[in-house]
């Protein structure tokens, strides 16, 4: 619930007494590691993510937030890797493929790229970051006019999405 109200700091707070009474919870940790990530603490998220791994290394969704965390650094080739690990606990996970795609258009597989955001989007149809990815697909080609309508409505609907302005930037110097 503080979660959705973006109360960061008191769910986290929450979390951390969750798992000093169970912690052998993987769930908890890995929820820990993502208000951690949302606050900007990428080196406590892994941490945590490292607990969590020895607690349940079959927990999908860490492997996932740990692809996120390497992405974000500009580690793709680890990010790939772990969200491969996430995909191959749980493969029916809309947004892993959605994640694994956007990874291979950042080393340049674009086509391959493409081809796992669609099928996420074709796993769940409501998803904007599976719109954005497609709108960085079309900048990467070149495609000015495909990019900005996927990117233009993402940027008024969700202003503060990863990866959104900078990709209006770069489809409009095309």
């Amino acid at each position: 619930m503080e979660e959705k109200l973006n109360n960061y700091p008191k769910a986290l707070a929450s979390f951390e007494k969750a798992v000093s009474l169970d912690p052998t919870n993987s769930d908890l940790l890995v929820n820990q590691a993502t208000l951690l990530y949302y606050e900007n603490k990428p080196a406590e998220a892994m941490e945590i993510l490292d607990q969590a791994e020895l607690v349940n290394p079959m927990e999908p969704n860490l492997h996932n937030l740990r692809s996120m965390i390497y992405f974000d650094e500009g580690d793709y080739e680890n990010a790939l890797n772990a969200v491969d690990k996430a995909i191959t606990i749980n493969n029916s996970q809309a947004y892993y493929y959605n994640n694994k795609g956007l990874y291979l258009m950042y080393l340049g597989k674009l086509e391959e790229g493409l081809e796992l955001v669609n099928q996420s989007l074709r796993m769940d149809d409501n998803n904007p970051f599976a719109l954005r990815n497609k709108g960085i697909y079309y900048v990467m080609k070149g495609d000015k006019v495909t990019a900005m309508q996927f990117l233009a409505e993402l940027s008024q609907n969700y202003p503060d999405m990863d990866l959104v302005a900078e990709y209006i930037q770069k489809a409009q110097a095309l």
